[in-house]
């Protein structure tokens, strides 16, 4: 499935229904948009006619992304920080690309994934050990803020994109995998 790149830059048009077409707010009628294009249609469930359909699109499941116990890797940017902290793994060592400085951290529970209909998955809270930091954080993002806040000290915000900035290794490849990647790989299991 090919899914549109969220960080390009877009336009939001406000449409409403009417029988047989889909009109501006005002009435116009939609711009011509190039044959091809992904867009996401963001309407309230109410708007839809069919009960079954609905219920499809707003169902809810868990699926469990990786098991307690694992280890994870949360990468940190270099450029922000003043040294390379003692304990950090280098990349070529985990034979990724990214030019990350990695800190371990081990999942105290097991990492969920909150499947949504159509939306964004997202991460359940999931308690992980952090070994660096001597330190326990309630969650993958808290675990990246606080390893950002104590390393990466050039650095104005301390948030970050998990599904980008934690790598995981799965037992048969010899290489470590951003989130995004796992979690490409559950949806593309899931029943349509």
């Amino acid at each position: 499935m090919f899914i549109p790149d969220k960080t390009k830059k877009t336009v939001r048009i406000v449409v409403q229904f009417r029988p047989g077409s889909i009109l501006r707010s005002d009435g116009a009628p939609l711009p011509k948009i190039r044959d091809g294009t992904f867009a996401d249609l963001v309407i309230p469930a109410s708007g839809l006619a069919d009960d079954e359909e609905r219920q499809k699109l707003e169902a809810e499941s868990v699926k469990e992304l990786l098991p307690s116990g694992a280890r994870i890797l949360i990468g940190l940017s270099r450029g922000v920080m003043r040294e390379k902290p003692k304990g950090f793994v280098e990349p070529e060592e985990l034979k990724t690309g990214y030019g990350y400085l990695f800190a371990e951290a081990i999942l105290r529970e097991s990492l969920m994934l909150r499947l949504r209909g159509d939306k964004e998955p997202l991460l359940e809270n999931c308690r992980c050990f952090i070994p660096v930091l001597e330190a326990e954080a309630s969650s993958l993002n808290h675990a990246f803020t606080l390893l950002s806040t104590k390393f990466e000290t050039e650095r104005i915000s301390h948030t970050g994109n998990v599904f980008a900035r934690v790598y995981c290794s799965c037992e048969k490849r010899e290489v470590c995998h951003p989130l995004n990647e796992l979690r490409g790989h559950i949806e593309h299991l899931l029943p349509t």
